[in-house]
């Protein structure tokens, strides 16, 4: 966490003061006391009281052990000034880019790198709404999301845990926002998304520029079901009352289901055309030109196992036929 020219004492010797110190205390009839000590939880910033010999606080224990030198207390003050930066990037990085999933990736009607580009693109510039979901200085209390930041990017060779050998990107940056900025921006790129559950409320990552509605947690109403089974199963069967797309979309289901009961598709066929369905009736759903006639046809059997490449297996239907015994006949 801190770069070694800002400490006062050289790291070797450092750390085996620490080492030693820390061994000592957790060692002491005090930590017998107290079970965090006990378990070697320790916290700098609390009081711990101890008998009239050591009744020191722990809070300067570090300064001791480093010495008494009049760079002690400005190397302190370096450290929690670092820490203080990186809770600044926190509360910048956070809200801004929980805003920018809930009130424009969310809107979205097509998914792909393009698109979030240009989404983010309009986040950035958009003069309405910059102010409002974009942390700055005058309503967050002085934190700050940055457009810009130092960073560099090099692409080394490094050998691999297996043993092989590969081009590596190495990112150098003393902004905890960058690097986080960075890490989203690299899976917009790739054509992944993140969502925020409608059920349970927590974010998942899409993949693949799909449409989806429901995570794959366990559900918190339901925990035997995934939200996404859920959401299938429970929702939509109330909104299926008065929505005749989400109507042909439980009759698709049944359709599928019936095939794999049958043993014409495997289980993670039936998987793969339910969900090729789900996408579709969200992209119906959204919009009103796609009419139902329209939907209905989008989803129908051979349209969804020709997309998702499935083949039907035929079985024969009905009884076997009966084996006749000796080529004689009944009188």
């Amino acid at each position: 966490m801190f770069p070694p020219e800002e400490h006062s004492l050289a790291e070797d010797y450092q750390t085996k003061l620490l080492s030693a110190s820390a061994e000592e205390f957790l060692q002491s009839d005090d930590g017998d006391s107290d079970p965090e000590i006990s378990l070697g939880l320790l916290d700098l910033f609390r009081r711990r009281e101890g008998s009239e010999e050591k009744g020191e606080l722990f809070y300067y224990e570090m300064f001791r052990l480093l010495g008494a030198c009049e760079d002690t207390w400005s190397a302190y003050k370096k450290y929690i000034d670092r820490y203080m930066m990186y809770l600044h990037d926190i509360r910048a990085f956070v809200p801004t880019i929980r805003n920018f999933i809930k009130f424009i990736l969310s809107t979205l009607t097509t998914n792909g790198p393009e698109s979030y580009a240009a989404a983010l693109y309009g986040f950035y510039n958009d003069d309405r709404t910059a102010e409002k979901l974009i942390v700055n200085p005058i309503t967050y209390h002085g934190d700050c999301y940055r457009r810009h930041d130092e960073y560099m990017l090099s692409y080394v060779p490094r050998e691999l845990p297996d043993g092989s050998m590969a081009i590596c990107q190495e990112h150098v940056t003393d902004s905890l926002q960058a690097l986080m900025k960075a890490d989203y921006m690299l899976a917009l790129n790739s054509g992944h998304n993140i969502r925020r559950c409608i059920i349970c409320g927590k974010y998942f990552m899409l993949k693949s520029g799909v449409h989806a509605l429901y995570c794959e947690g366990a559900c918190p109403h339901a925990p035997g079901y995934t939200c996404r089974q859920f959401g299938t199963v429970e929702v939509q069967k109330e909104l299926a009352k008065n929505n005749p797309k989400v109507k042909a979309k439980l009759t698709a289901f049944s359709r599928i289901t019936k095939d794999m009961q049958r043993g014409a598709i495997s289980q993670e066929d039936a998987r793969r055309a339910k969900d090729h369905v789900r996408d579709r009736l969200y992209d119906a759903l959204r919009s009103p030109d796609i009419s139902v006639e329209e939907f209905s046809e989008q989803i129908s059997t051979a349209q969804v196992y020709e997309y998702c490449r499935i083949t039907r297996v035929s079985k024969p239907r009905g009884r076997p036929p009966k084996a006749k015994a000796g080529g004689t006949h009944d009188q």
